[in-house]
């Protein structure tokens, strides 16, 4: 796919951030709104977003490595 056109490999480096970013923040909110755990739903958001500052550099080099 990375062929298909001159500005694919930026599209493609596009969609592989936001699949790799985290997404607790939303399950987050929904606890508040209904009712439910948000101190642990708040831990959890803190953790991915820990790991994704530290695993997403990696994945990107990596990306850039093989495409």
């Amino acid at each position: 796919m990375a062929y298909l056109s001159a500005d694919a490999p930026k599209i493609m480096l596009i969609v592989f951030l936001a699949i790799i970013t985290p997404s607790a923040s939303t399950v987050t909110q929904m606890c508040q709104v209904y009712g439910n755990d948000s101190r642990y739903a708040s831990a959890i958001n803190v953790v991915t977003t820990l790991c994704a500052v530290v695993t997403m550099p990696v994945m990107v080099l990596l990306f850039e490595e093989f495409i």
